[in-house]
């Protein structure tokens, strides 16, 4: 693969030797064959070495967003530094871009888990009660999950406490939904729903 991105016997055989070259081959002929550039690979491939080295990677690992970001600013300052680079301005964020394309490509991108939402656990009490409970069929349960959840997250953006819930806040979510898109269907299947949940 890397011949095919570098013209001179020496550019490659420079490339060869640095770590975890099969998976950098990898992830660069996918690249290719999903349309990247000539020149965008002959850009990435050294990159590649720097996101190696600057993580420190002797073999393929996860690796978290924040420990990129750490390496992204050990390479800028070492690219400022460098009377041979081009342009550092924007040394860390290509470093970033190459990094999480390439780990993610391997499954090795540790990304952040998003924040529970407010009521979660409710809403996995609820799931649980519609299974092991009422019965429901797979479809149902996800039907009704996930109109409870757009309840659950207006109600959030409103008040404190669910324990403070009313009927009057149902009726009110249910016109909202109904003036905001969900046909009477939707507005139905919604109302049975939260009476579940709120039984």
């Amino acid at each position: 693969m890397l011949e095919n991105i570098f013209q001179l016997k020496w550019v490659v055989s420079r490339h060869q030797p640095a770590p975890l070259l099969k998976e950098r081959e990898q992830f660069l002929a996918h690249c290719q064959q999903q349309g990247t550039s000539h020149k965008a690979l002959h850009n990435m491939a050294p990159e590649l070495i720097a996101v190696i080295r600057l993580l420190r990677l002797k073999e393929l690992r996860e690796v978290s967003l924040e420990e990129i970001k750490q390496a992204a600013k050990v390479w800028a300052e070492e690219q400022r530094s460098n009377p041979r680079a081009r342009s550092y301005a924007k040394s860390a964020s290509c470093f970033i871009y190459v990094a999480k394309k390439w780990l993610r490509f391997h499954g090795k991108l540790r990304m952040p888990s998003p924040p529970r939402a407010r009521f979660a656990d409710e809403l996995d009490d609820f799931v649980e009660f519609m299974a092991n409970e009422q019965g429901l069929s797979p479809i149902s349960i996800r039907s009704h999950r996930w109109k409870t959840s757009k309840f659950l997250d207006w109600f959030a953006n409103r008040h404190r406490l669910l324990s403070s819930a009313t009927l009057d806040d149902v009726d009110e979510f249910l016109a909202f939904k109904a003036n905001n898109g969900w046909n009477r269907e939707s507005v139905s299947t919604a109302a049975q729903a939260l009476r579940s949940f709120f039984s």
